[in-house]
């Protein structure tokens, strides 16, 4: 190839990397405030700071599907890691993640070896796991991961998205931590008056007074559901995710109920921002550019 060409090749490139760099920039600026930053140290400040507003934390990694062993074996030790540091520096925090963040698409076993490694820290650090919904991984097959590991029913919880999905009360028989969410693979799915039919139906089938977490980015539901049964405030904890306001907060505090924050960190927020973040036209304008900075990141060999 001729130098001339070469060289106009190295431009285009070069070019293409900077645009991406500057998308990648002001996007985030839309929804930093939901992510505590891409490190461990930023997390653990972050988790340091709810604590101080008397608030729990429920933190996840964000991380791509692991299907290489080494990126498998990083994603499971930064988990134990952080489990451990949350343990020494005594800080109210739980953790959150995918199986296919610990290599349940590449090695089944490995995965659950993985696992049983984060969730034996967790057991001795009195921190719970919670397993994400996956949409290509069978509700019924993490339920059956859970029951067989008896001795961690009050380390390991389950997450059920209420949209799209019958709760019986008979494939719950043993599992002591359920969270509900109204998220989907696409974002909330549903109007606000279908999301609270789901919840009250999902709360009603499970007939639990302890052990239920509503994961819920709509403060206007979470105020129904706290309004419609005096015991929900008792006896169901209410999550929202990283970002809201303080006046949003400040109004959910002095509602009095038992309240956590889910709070993701890391360098692959991009497939995060995708699905759950943002609203109205934001939501539009981020996912669009967003999808595209996530398509172009993943042809790059």
């Amino acid at each position: 190839m001729p130098p001339v060409a070469v060289a106009s090749r190295r431009q285009t490139s070069d070019y293409l990397a900077d645009q991406s760099n500057i998308v990648r920039r002001l996007v985030f600026r839309l929804v930093r405030k939901h992510i505590a930053g891409t490190t461990t140290g930023s997390v653990l400040r972050g988790v340091k700071q709810l604590n101080d507003r008397k608030l729990h934390a429920t933190v996840t990694f964000l991380s791509e599907n692991a299907t290489n062993a080494n990126k498998i074996r990083y994603n499971i030790n930064t988990y134990v890691q952080f489990i451990r540091q949350i343990s020494r520096l005594n800080l109210n925090a739980d953790i959150s993640l995918r199986l296919s963040q610990i290599g349940y698409k590449a090695d089944r076993e490995g995965c659950e070896r993985g696992l049983d490694q984060i969730v034996g820290i967790a057991g001795k650090s009195d921190v719970k796991v919670w397993i994400e919904s996956e949409d290509w991984i069978p509700t019924r097959d993490v339920l059956e991961l859970i029951s067989r590991r008896h001795n961690a029913a009050e380390t390991l919880g389950i997450e059920i998205p209420i949209v799209g999905h019958r709760i019986e009360r008979s494939a719950f028989s043993g599992i002591k931590n359920i969270r509900l969410t109204s998220y989907t693979s696409g974002g909330s799915g549903g109007s606000g008056k279908d999301i609270m039919r789901y919840y009250l139906s999902g709360i009603k089938v499970l007939g639990r007074r302890g052990g239920i977490t509503v994961l819920e980015p709509d403060a206007k539901v979470i105020q129904k559901l706290v309004d419609r049964q005096k015991s929900y405030k008792r006896d169901i904890v209410f999550e929202v995710p990283l970002g809201y306001s303080n006046k949003r907060m400040n109004r959910l505090s002095k509602m009095k109920f038992n309240m956590s924050v889910y709070v993701p960190y890391g360098n692959d927020w991009i497939p995060y921002a995708i699905a759950k973040l943002t609203e109205g036209h934001i939501r539009d304008i981020a996912r669009a550019v967003l999808d595209g900075e996530h398509k172009r990141g993943s042809n790059v060999q």
